[in-house]
């Protein structure tokens, strides 16, 4: 997964384009979000009056509290609560009225968050984040520009620190998108990359519409922007057909999970009182789902704020990451795109002691 970062990216890390693959800063360039379908392929068009929705002012705080939500006896807890501590000091940041923060500087951000964590850091953790900032500016305004354009670095002394990077990468971004989701427009044709940054999304929501309809709105992964995408539609390829739903379900409700993974081409007529896609009763259906394309074996999470209104993007990506393991066993890729689970599977799993001291729970 590559996206390419716009201006407001690159502003906020205080670079003037997108870096050339000797290092060196290139020219700025145009940005322009890939379109699901070419020009005419498409009956869809945005509606006059729709926007794209700008992030909360209080877009951490509410992370933060339904990662707390979450990590009750969740077998990932310590992770969830670590990300969790990392969402209190993106809001700090983000309310902060000290002018360096008000930049959205990577750097100022970075130090700010790694201040605020440093007593929550086991010794591996912090030798991660110390190599992190050993870095120079140049260095690290590289690292954070293709970080948000979703090209990670191979495996490496700072790796496990990417995730503070994002911390500090997704400041500046909401910032920025704060001031510049409002004017931003939505292109004639739905769009895979956020159209206020460019970021890729992590997920996607469904929320009840002023015409009293499901609305479906993809969230970008760096700047927590939505913007307007087709109800059954994959988010990889652009797809709307072999489309399936895989859950989480409790033991003994196979009719869920049966029904959730039944394939749906295009929009479908469903009894009344039921889901769109699969027929199921409203009632029934998790909150979070997993959004399977036959076509690309991409796998992309859904939240309905119908079912849940507590439910967050990003918080609930990462409290599912088992249903993306799960669903890696029959040949699904994770697509979403989540800047605190940048790790491989197996180094969260086995890891996730890395996070135990944090909140005394050791």
């Amino acid at each position: 997964m590559s996206f390419k970062p716009i201006s407001i990216i690159r502003d906020a890390l205080g670079m003037g384009g997108t870096p050339a693959a000797d290092g060196s800063a290139a020219a700025p360039d145009a940005i322009t979000p890939p379109v699901f379908d070419p020009p005419g392929a498409s009956d869809w068009r945005p509606d006059p009056a729709a926007r794209v929705r700008a992030p909360s002012r209080t877009v951490f705080a509410r992370r933060a509290a339904r990662l707390r939500q979450l990590a009750d006896g969740h077998a990932l807890a310590d992770f969830l609560l670590f990300c969790a501590a990392l969402c209190d000091e993106q809001q700090r940041l983000l309310d902060s009225d000290d002018g360096h923060c008000a930049l959205g500087g990577l750097r100022v951000n970075l130090d700010a968050i790694v201040a605020g964590l440093r007593p929550r850091f086991t010794p591996g953790i912090a030798a991660a984040v110390a190599d992190l900032q050993a870095r120079d500016d140049t260095s690290l305004g590289l690292l954070g520009v293709n970080l948000a354009g979703g090209r990670l670095p191979e495996a490496g002394a700072a790796f496990a620190a990417l995730p503070v990077l994002g911390a500090a990468l997704q400041v500046g971004a909401v910032r920025s998108a704060l001031v510049n989701a409002a004017t931003a427009e939505l292109p004639d044709h739905e769009v895979l990359a956020c159209p206020v940054c460019g970021g890729a999304p992590v997920a996607s929501v469904l929320r009840r519409g002023e015409s009293g309809q499901a609305e479906r709105h993809a969230v970008c992964g760096v700047c927590a922007s939505e913007w307007h995408v087709s109800r059954i539609r994959c988010l990889a390829c652009g797809g709307h057909e072999g489309i399936s739903y895989q859950a989480l379900v409790a033991d003994g409700d196979a009719s869920v999970a049966d029904a959730t993974a039944a394939s749906v081409a295009g929009a479908v007529a469903t009894p009344a009182g039921a889901d769109e896609a699969s027929g199921a009763p409203k009632h029934r259906r998790p909150a979070v789902e997993l959004e399977c394309c036959d076509n690309c074996h991409a796998a992309t999470k859904i939240v309905s704020l119908e079912r849940d209104p507590a439910v967050d993007p990003v918080a609930d990506d990462l409290a599912t990451l088992p249903l993306d393991w799960l669903a890696a066993e029959e040949g699904w890729l994770r697509y979403g795109f989540n800047l605190f689970f940048l790790a491989p599977e197996e180094e969260v799993i086995e890891g996730d002691d890395d996070f135990a001291e944090e909140d005394g729970r050791a």
